[in-house]
């Protein structure tokens, strides 16, 4: 697919939307409508309506790309390492060449941070040697050969250990959403699925309790989940949402786990809505999917 047609991937955008996102808002791929911020999503939404664009939802477009974003990770290759590097000049005014200090991240936490470091080499190597796995290759300087190098390390100070391969994040999967009504507490009626494709009707007389169904793929730590659903109604701007779990364990490529709420009540009226499963310890480990039409008589 064509970069310039990627937002065309996301629901309610087709192709004259995105020659307007591309033309008079510069956004022109799914990583541009991902990074939006609470403010810009607030100010496109007003620019769109004024523009009377049509029924638009840019919260909802920004989530939906920010899961694309993720699953295009996901089934590509994972970045082995990421590092931020500070060139520094000494205070004293006594040198002319900056050091270099790098910092080894991982899902937003600092791993390492190197000691000051001579050259942009050095810098390298330093960060090579984070990447090589438990052996480093034979022509990579060790951690002993950098210190020569006018790297200023203490004699307290334990030589960093090599680290494991890097841990891949995956993915939150949403595999079933189910609503039962709740007496006192307890479960009655038929289940139905708020998956389908044809739209649902529920009775707003009682209480229910929604129940996802979710797994972690692709990675190899465990994930602590949540799960919130996110309705719109249809004749106004109104939202209403309902998040539950927050203490539930996905083990990794395990068959997931099944997520109840407490008894909510869903307000009469007509809604379209969505879906997320969120990984309370990695934000950028979610699931996402939409809902059908839910008419609430």
């Amino acid at each position: 697919m064509a970069n310039e047609e990627e937002l065309e991937q996301i629901h309610g955008i087709g192709e004259a939307m995105r020659e307007r996102l591309r033309r008079d808002h510069g956004l022109h791929r799914l990583s541009d409508l991902a990074r939006l911020t609470d403010t810009a999503v607030d100010e496109l939404q007003q620019a769109l309506r004024a523009a009377r664009a049509g029924r638009v939802d840019v919260s909802r477009w920004r989530d939906e790309a920010r899961q694309l974003v993720i699953e295009t990770e996901a089934n590509g290759e994972s970045p082995l390492a990421t590092f931020v590097v500070e060139a520094r000049r000494d205070n004293s005014g006594t040198g002319d060449e900056p050091s270099f200090v790098v910092h080894h991240l991982e899902a937003d936490e600092t791993l390492e941070t190197s000691n000051p470091l001579p050259t942009v080499e050095v810098a390298a190597a330093w960060m090579r040697q984070r990447v090589a796995g438990v052996s480093a290759p034979r022509d990579m300087p060790a951690d002993s050969e950098l210190a020569d190098l006018s790297v200023r390390v203490t004699e307290t100070e334990p030589p960093p250990p090599w680290p494991q391969q890097p841990v891949r994040r995956g993915r939150l999967r949403i595999s079933g959403l189910d609503v039962h009504r709740a007496d006192d507490l307890g479960l009655n009626g038929t289940t139905r699925s708020l998956l389908a494709d044809a739209p649902v009707t529920l009775d707003g007389a009682y209480p229910v309790v929604l129940v996802g169904y979710v797994s972690l793929v692709g990675a190899v730590d465990w994930a602590t989940c949540r799960m919130r659903c996110r309705l719109h109604y249809l004749e106004s701007e109104h939202v209403i949402e309902f998040a539950w779990g927050g203490d539930s364990m996905l083990a990794p490529g395990g068959p997931g786990t099944e997520m109840t709420s407490p008894p909510v009540s869903i307000p009469v009226g007509a809604y379209r809505g969505e879906l997320f499963a969120e990984d309370r310890g990695q934000s950028v480990r979610r699931g996402f999917c939409e809902l059908p039409v839910i008419t609430v008589n």
